[in-house]
């Protein structure tokens, strides 16, 4: 049966216009090549159905593995193995497993308020001013609550502390709050005891205590700037003079504060004002890792590195062991051994006696050799910091010796910084918390003076250095 070709209309486009081509024939389709794949019906053949134009013209054998759900080598599919028995076995063992990870929960009935607090409307959050304390320095915080329950933390923009930042350990709160391994009550090898047997054992060895003034009892504690816990001390030691409180924290302020003496003549707590310092030289100082006592000095430095602000931007230069996060911003950084950054801060100093009158007797100082290369790096460094006299600033590191910090600090007076990118104050917290410190309370431990010892540092058995041996004393 030949098809049947229906003529195109003719449509003229003026007197001039050619009578249109005539289209090639095509040649007539063969049906006997069909007819064998057809399924005959009632009236001869039926209707023909096909995935594509290879089985219309070629029939089944065009698509040899029509039948099969996978191709040869994807999956190692049993012969005879159909996709409704895979589903059903996968689906059990979804079932199964998910089965495992069911438990019964506790019923929980929410009631509504008898007597609403006052205050509180439901729906409405409320914001309460609180501080955060690390080391004894304290973080002003603003908390959401709903209902009361905690949900926000943010920076309390009156806090002089922060002015309104937060830090990744201030945003973690939350999750300390709710953590459900969170102690609930008081414990007594491994037993809950209530308060009230608590009180009871303490009036007890208080009784035992008062004889001897207190020279069995010891206390470690982290450092503290709270009035409260401040006056709690005072009061204990004025009930126990003979007792003994020791500080101690992970990461010591003790030669900040010794640097301090040595350069005031008193331990002083340092305020960096970095917005203000157009040239920074740190010495192992890493005044930009989040920490709590660093917030302002990173919101300072941010400010400062902006295009656009009117005293434009920074310069920092850093000497460091390590590459820190105030290492990795540093436009000038100088790996050096941190042994060797006492020398450097030496030949800066000298460096700057040749220029400075306020330090021309510091220009025979004699540090160890530099090499060379650290020796250039040296003058540029001094000649920056001169040109930038009450602009510039100089920050050691708490991990560097006290000779460091007071090295920073004669350079930073000489220069006119202190007052403009650096300021002191007396310090709120213990100014001693190394081990220093508490060497005294390991020799009591080890003689068996000590027959009660209150921690309150967190785990000072983690913190505290290995060779201290304070882990294997307190078993």
């Amino acid at each position: 049966m030949t098809p049947t070709r229906f003529p195109l209309p003719v449509v003229a486009d003026g007197p001039s216009a050619p009578p249109p081509a005539a289209a090639p024939a095509e040649a007539p389709l063969d049906e006997a090549q069909f007819a064998p794949h057809r399924t005959p019906g009632e009236h001869g053949y039926g209707r023909t159905y096909w995935r594509s134009l290879e089985e219309q013209a070629l029939g089944p054998a065009a698509i040899a593995d029509r039948d099969r759900e996978f191709p040869e080598g994807h999956f190692d599919v049993p012969t005879g193995f159909q996709r409704r028995d895979f589903l059903q076995l996968m689906g059990a063992s979804l079932a199964l497993a998910g089965l495992t990870a069911c438990s019964e929960k506790p019923v929980q009935k929410v009631l509504a308020y008898t007597r609403t607090p006052e205050g509180l409307s439901p729906g409405i959050p409320l914001h309460y001013a609180t501080a955060y304390a690390r080391d004894g320095i304290g973080t002003g915080l603003v908390v959401t609550a709903w209902e009361g329950r905690p949900t926000k933390v943010e920076g309390n923009p009156s806090h002089p502390g922060n002015r309104g930042t937060s830090g990744p350990g201030e945003q973690a709160l939350l999750l300390q709050l709710y953590d459900p391994s969170r102690a609930r009550v008081l414990k007594e090898r491994g037993a809950g005891r209530s308060w009230r047997s608590f009180r009871e054992s303490m009036a007890q060895r208080a009784a035992s205590w008062a004889p001897g003034g207190g020279a069995s009892l010891r206390f470690l504690v982290e450092p503290n700037s709270s009035p409260t816990v401040l006056a709690l001390r005072q009061e204990i030691l004025r009930r126990f003079p003979q007792a003994r409180i020791h500080a101690n924290a992970a990461a010591p302020r003790d030669n900040i504060y010794e640097g301090t003496r040595w350069a005031f003549g008193a331990p002083l707590e340092p305020h960096l004002d970095l917005e203000k310092a157009d040239v920074i030289l740190s010495l192992d100082a890493d005044f930009l890792e989040a920490r709590s006592e660093n917030l302002v000095a990173t919101r300072g430095f941010a400010a400062r590195r902006d295009l656009h602000h009117p005293a434009g931007m920074n310069r920092l230069y850093v000497v460091e062991p390590r590459l820190s996060i105030t290492g990795g911003m540093a436009d000038h950084r100088l790996p050096a051994r941190s042994s060797d950054i006492e020398g450097i801060a030496l030949a800066v100093l000298a460096q700057l006696g040749k220029t400075v009158p306020a330090l021309s007797r510091f220009a025979s100082v004699s540090g160890p050799a530099l090499p060379a290369e650290t020796a250039t790096w040296v003058k540029a460094v001094a000649k920056d910091l001169a040109t930038k006299a009450g602009r510039s600033l100089v920050v050691a590191g708490e991990r560097q010796t006290p000779l460091t910090h007071a090295v920073a600090h004669a350079i930073n007076a000489s220069l006119g910084n202190v007052g403009p990118t650096i300021r002191f104050t007396e310090p709120v917290v213990d100014t001693a918390s190394g081990l220093a410190s508490w060497k005294s309370l390991l020799e009591d431990l080890k003689a068996g003076r000590v027959d009660t010892l209150v921690i309150t540092a967190n785990n000072p058995a983690f913190s505290a250095p290995a060779d201290s041996g304070l882990a294997a004393l307190l078993k």
